[in-house]
């Protein structure tokens, strides 16, 4: 009896310990730009907050290069899930991606943020970008309509 006992509480600590370091590791890889609780409990919400400094930054320098500019003192963040598996929807988005020089395959399964801009001196237009881990991921342009068509940025002044 003693000996089950014995062996029962050094399985019970030696499962503690392995719980133990994987929670040291997730907490030593844990970036300082994951979410946190309270962001992702805003994932699926709709419910927008105001977009950080590093991560309008990224953002403004990607549109940039694009010969675009953007509003991000008063653009919108949420929290996003790229899926892990994409559907013709996403499949047909991500063709989109591909047209920027972006590709969303490789950030399935992951959160990222995503940040709506109005375009400066444009007819109510709207940059759409996903960033994640300090890089944009993905973008688009659109009117803002539920339904509309999204551009791809090379398409934007086009149309």
């Amino acid at each position: 009896m003693f000996a089950v006992k014995k062996s029962f509480i050094i399985l019970i600590t030696a499962v503690l310990l392995i719980v133990a370091a994987l929670i040291a590791v997730l907490f030593a890889t844990h970036s300082e730009k994951s979410p946190g609780a309270e962001e992702l409990a805003q994932i699926g919400r709709g419910e927008a907050f105001a977009v950080p400094d590093d991560t309008a930054a990224v953002c403004r320098d990607f549109l940039s290069k694009h010969g675009i500019t953007a509003d991000f003192d008063n653009a919108t963040d949420e929290y996003v899930v790229i899926p892990t598996k994409f559907n013709a929807i996403y499949k047909k988005y991500n063709e989109l991606q591909d047209e920027n020089g972006l590709d969303l395959s490789p950030y399935m399964g992951e959160c990222a943020e995503k940040v709506t801009a109005e375009l400066l001196n444009s007819d109510v237009r709207y940059a759409v970008l996903l960033v994640a881990k300090d890089k944009v991921i993905g973008a688009h342009i659109t009117n803002g309509e539920y339904g509309d068509e999204n551009l791809s940025l090379k398409d934007y002044g086009k149309t």
